[in-house]
């Protein structure tokens, strides 16, 4: 079952298109594909993300224990062998592949978009990263013709495909990006006025009614009171590799602990459907005379 997190940790709904905004963990896209890929064997992931350099210093900066143990297993290997991510860096680069992508029927044949079977999972990584909010000429439509383009793109994959394709979008920064409707009106020849400048709007409410489930990751600011702290050593799955039993490790790190918690919501259900996952999220003490830190690692408080 596909998961945003190491096993055992809660798998998601099933879907054909989902929206993951808010401060989600670095390596939750790459658990997803993981996941995804593992419980099929004819199945294969496809990531669009803007930036090898950020992503691979994000997944550096949060290190994922489960990843570091476990990375170089057979098992994961496998899976691993049927992902594969691209990195292009503009809107226009993103357009083209997303508008380049099929399988090989014998006539044209690209490197990067002629794919031997189609993906039956595609990602679009972090969409706002693109510099989207910078382009003087950008509005609320530049966004959300990415997330066409996308849809189209599995529509015509999912045509030679036997087991569908699934749609999934994570950006952190959705929440917090504002762009015009409209685009501004130029002055006209001979006019020395400045442009008109349009009040920007929050565009997450339009870009989540193109998914059919919306994922919204939380920091939870409560502290971890001594009681809840005992509650949570008795009800708690440690997701992570561990060489100490899970009081132990609250013990040593239980002043690492940020809370966090996940709301999915399916609007078209009537009322709308919502699940909320909460965990708290910790690093592992660094062993004697190690200065790193350790690996951080998922407990779910049930």
């Amino acid at each position: 079952m596909a998961s945003l997190f190491p096993p055992p940790g809660p798998g998601l709904p099933s879907f054909r298109t989902m929206l993951f905004k808010g401060p989600y963990h670095a390596s939750a896209p790459i658990h997803l594909m993981l996941s995804h890929v593992a419980s099929n064997p004819k199945s294969k992931a496809l990531m669009l993300s803007p930036s090898r350099q950020s992503l691979a210093l994000a997944l550096v900066d949060f290190n994922d224990e489960w990843l570091n143990t476990h990375g170089a297993d057979g098992a994961t290997c496998d899976a691993s062998s049927r992902v594969n991510i691209l990195y292009p860096p503009t809107r226009a680069h993103y357009t083209l592949l997303l508008s380049m992508l099929h399988t090989h029927q014998g006539t044209f044949h690209h490197p990067k978009t002629t794919l031997p079977i189609s993906p039956s999972l595609l990602i679009l990584h972090e969409i706002s990263a693109l510099g989207i909010i910078d382009q003087p000429e950008a509005t609320l439509a530049s966004y959300l013709s990415l997330i066409s383009h996308a849809l189209t793109a599995v529509n015509h994959l999912a045509v030679q495909s036997s087991i569908g394709v699934a749609l999934a979008v994570f950006d952190s920064g959705l929440e917090n990006l504002k762009l015009p409707v409209l685009r501004p009106i130029s002055p006209g020849p001979g006019d020395q006025s400045q442009p008109a400048t349009l009040r920007k709007e929050s565009i997450a409410m339009c870009v989540e009614k193109y998914f059919e489930w919306t994922g919204t990751a939380e920091r939870k600011h409560l502290p971890l009171l001594r009681d809840s702290v005992t509650l949570s050593i008795e009800h708690t799955i440690v997701l992570g590799h561990s060489n100490s039993s899970p009081t132990e490790a609250h013990a040593n790190a239980v002043n690492e602990g940020k809370n966090m918690r996940m709301v999915f919501r399916r609007e078209q259900d009537s009322p709308p459907s919502e699940i909320i996952w909460t965990w708290v999220l910790r690093m592992r003490p660094a062993h004697v005379g190690d200065d790193k830190p350790g690996g951080k690692y998922f407990e779910w408080i049930l």
